[in-house]
């Protein structure tokens, strides 16, 4: 199974975006560590249509880039100039949803939970169970968070199968024309 990288509909306006997010949780681990740490890793995520690139960084053994060219993905770890295709990657699976029923796209049900402000936008909770590991960076069950307006996932708070937990916060959101070049897989 692909990951489902879930996009709005096709007749659906979406602009270009910019996200500056933090992942945390004993999910998110370094190379090597204690599968109970937890660790931190950055991420900035592009989205242009049905095209996406993060870039992230969890410490030295744990940097690169993944790139979404419509159906095909890449990752291209740091210091390789040899992208490596790849289908099964969890990593900012999913990056735009539906606003009026981001859970379906995913074949997970949800239910409505309360609103927050993140990075200055408003956003829409969704609490989800029983995802397999459909859900957000491949995790089973949580709430995520979109902005009202795009449909842009800009927080997680969440655990996979194995209890581990996956938590994403956007610090920076910024909708803004993107180059394609952006986006050329190296």
């Amino acid at each position: 199974m692909a990951w489902p990288w879930a996009t709005l509909a096709a007749d659906s306006p979406v602009p270009d975006v910019t996200l500056k997010a933090i992942l945390s949780g004993a999910g998110i681990q370094a190379h090597g560590s204690d599968a109970t740490a937890a660790g931190v890793m950055a991420e900035t995520i592009r989205l242009k249509g049905s095209n996406a690139r993060i870039d992230y960084d969890g410490g030295p053994q744990q940097r690169g880039s993944v790139f979404r060219v419509g159906n095909r993905t890449w990752l291209l770890p740091s210091g390789s100039t040899r992208p490596l295709p790849v289908k099964h990657l969890p990593i900012a699976s999913v990056t735009r949803l539906d606003t009026d029923k981001p859970c379906s796209e995913l074949g997970l049900s949800c239910l409505q939970v309360d609103d927050r402000l993140i990075a200055g936008r408003r956003a829409t909770g969704w609490r989800y169970d029983h995802a397999g590991r459909a859900g957000p960076d491949g995790t089973d069950s949580g709430v995520l968070w979109i902005d009202q307006e795009t449909g842009v996932l800009l927080a997680i708070k969440a655990k996979d199968t194995s209890e581990r937990a996956y938590n994403m916060e956007t610090v920076a959101i910024d909708y803004a024309a993107l180059p394609d070049s952006a986006f050329t897989v190296p």
